[in-house]
């Protein structure tokens, strides 16, 4: 019988792991599966929470930022055929759902990996609904013929173990943003079957504010141009192009509703391409993915600021707090405005 190893990457969001612990304890299959959970650094009462969930619920540390470094570490861990990958931000409305993602890939044991979609949360700012469009879009963009894909979303997807452990790993060197890109470019270049399943869906409840927009924004930015830059464009286009069709659906809606998404938007979209410029000119990857970690040694206090400090020159660094500081200051008045 097939088995199945969940591997949970996680830094500081025990309210939403918790949550996500306690929908995989519910869980109903015939499946054998074991659930490993990875924290970056030590959190306080973290260990004795996921252990007290049961015998099949595993914790571990890794002592270093970087999601990638976490599933790398329960890769290292896991015992199942099958390393199903979620990140501490989602939950699992279906009671089946390792079942149906083991029979998946029992249906197609030519699939190197098969992923899942993301729904929304009930209720959403206007920061986070943006952000969902933004990674729908994305998906929808990544699609071939029939189920395949050329990317999958890191944070609810599955992987036959032996592959990726004699082959591939995610790359630890990126630390955050668009951290699958670049292990998927790879794959894709060997001609790897990827397959998306929209039944595969998991609860996406990131909660995401206007900061956290603008981090994302330029962070996978950077990121992804890196890994287009290194992979000859197996991606094909940098996902910030495909944004603008969005502002544009919505421009037939009434403004008093949609104005703030809208504003999120291109908040977003404006600092995915700053971190675009700011790869392009950087240009190598290994030098560039190496220098994507904060140098403030004290995570609370992390800033976009801060961290470009290491990753870009003084110059860059000077230029983008200049630009976070203008941004910010002009669109708080704007959502203090309309909202």
């Amino acid at each position: 019988m097939m088995t199945v190893s969940v591997v949970i990457p996680t830094f500081r969001r025990q309210r939403t792991l918790r949550d996500l612990l306690g929908s995989l304890e519910r869980q109903v299959c015939d499946v054998t599966f074991e659930v490993i959970v990875v924290a970056n650094l030590p959190e306080a009462g973290l260990k004795k929470t996921v252990e007290s969930y049961g015998p099949r619920f595993r914790f571990q540390e890794t002592g270093r930022l970087g999601v990638n470094i976490a599933r790398n570490k329960g890769l290292n861990l896991s015992r199942g055929a099958i390393v199903l990958f979620l990140d501490d931000d989602t939950y699992i409305t279906d009671r089946d759902f390792i079942q149906k993602v083991a029979e998946a890939h029992a249906r197609h044991p030519e699939a190197l990996a098969i992923g899942g979609a993301y729904t929304p949360k009930a209720a959403m700012s206007a920061a986070e609904e943006a952000y969902y469009w933004i990674l729908e879009h994305r998906m929808t963009s990544v699609r071939l013929e029939r189920d395949e894909a050329r990317l999958l979303a890191s944070g609810n997807v599955s992987f036959k173990r032996e592959f990726l452990e004699t082959r591939h790993r995610f790359d630890d060197r990126v630390i955050s943003g668009a951290s699958e890109d670049a292990l998927f470019a790879r794959l894709r270049r060997e001609q790897n079957l990827l397959l998306i399943y929209d039944t595969l869906s998991v609860e996406h409840r990131s909660s995401v504010g206007l900061w956290d927009l603008m981090k994302k924004g330029f962070f996978q930015g950077y990121v992804q141009k890196m890994t287009e830059l290194d992979s000859q464009s197996v991606l094909e286009r940098p996902h910030w192009n495909s944004v603008r069709p969005i502002e544009e659906t919505i421009r037939s809606n009434h403004v008093e509703q949609t104005l703030s998404f809208r504003l999120a938007l291109r908040l977003y979209r404006r600092f995915f391409k700053f971190g675009a410029r700011m790869a392009a000119r950087d240009s190598i990857l290994p030098e560039a993915t190496t220098a994507i970690k904060p140098v403030a040694p004290k995570w609370p206090e992390f800033s976009l600021a801060t961290a470009a400090q290491g990753l870009l020159s003084q110059h860059h660094a000077r230029t983008l707090r200049h630009a976070i500081s203008d941004v910010r200051q002009a669109l708080r008045s704007a959502f203090a405005q309309y909202e």
